[in-house]
């Protein structure tokens, strides 16, 4: 059976004040000591950099810059990631890296904003180095899932 780790496990892990710290590395030191396979989603790493990086004056913010989660993320056992594919995963972690998201997915959401989908399109056909004709109903392929993912936001014209 697989164990999904929580961002709140995650997060209230690397709390040091959190009265629920004991707790959360009590459960994650068990399963990974019962060699369970403990996994993570993308999206539970999004919530954890959000909450972690949020501002401690900012409602359940951690306070810790960029660099301190990324350096608690690199920290974590190795644990099993579940990706949606393959590569959305790393590209959004190299976006929060490249402009030091902290603590809100607002200026993410203004990247989306002032993208549109013929550059979403672009700029995979640029990466892959294939025409989007040829890969666009290729399933399981990381590059139409990609400009799918991104295609699907509201702000992506």
């Amino acid at each position: 059976m697989a164990y999904v780790l929580d961002s709140n496990i995650l997060l209230r892990a690397v709390e040091k004040n959190s009265v629920d710290r004991p707790v959360a590395l009590s459960a994650i030191k068990k399963l990974l000591e019962r060699d369970e396979r403990v996994v993570l989603f993308p999206q539970i790493i999004v919530e954890f950099w959000v909450v972690a990086t949020r501002p401690t004056e900012a409602r359940g913010g951690l306070g810790f810059s960029t660099d301190e989660a990324e350096q608690l993320l690199r920290d974590l056992p190795s644990l099993e990631l579940c990706p949606e594919s393959d590569r959305i995963f790393p590209e959004w972690q190299r976006l929060v890296k490249l402009h030091r998201v902290r603590g809100t997915l607002t200026p993410v959401k203004s990247l989306l904003r002032r993208t549109t989908m013929q550059a979403v399109i672009e700029a995979v056909e640029g990466e892959k180095e294939e025409t989007w004709e040829r890969f666009r109903e290729r399933h399981n392929d990381w590059g139409r899932d990609l400009v799918l993912w991104l295609g699907r936001r509201p702000t992506a014209g």
